[in-house]
């Protein structure tokens, strides 16, 4: 998670330097979460909902008529 930090630090520098006002919003708000999840301040998604696919009907599809 250190790296991804560390990454998204330096992309967001160099979207600032060409301009890109929402790539930069973006850029840091995904090192903020990162920040987070390295910290321990927020579960990780993984943590969260492990094994369980959000928003999908887990109904077997039956048979299929040809």
């Amino acid at each position: 998670m250190a790296y991804i930090r560390e990454m998204l630090g330096e992309l967001r520098a160099v979207a600032e330097a060409e301009g890109a006002g929402m790539l930069c919003y973006l850029l840091e708000m995904a090192y903020l979460e990162a920040s987070d999840l390295q910290q321990g301040r927020r579960p990780s998604q993984e943590t969260r909902h492990r094994d369980h696919a959000i928003g999908v009907a887990m109904q077997t599809p039956g048979k299929v008529k040809l």
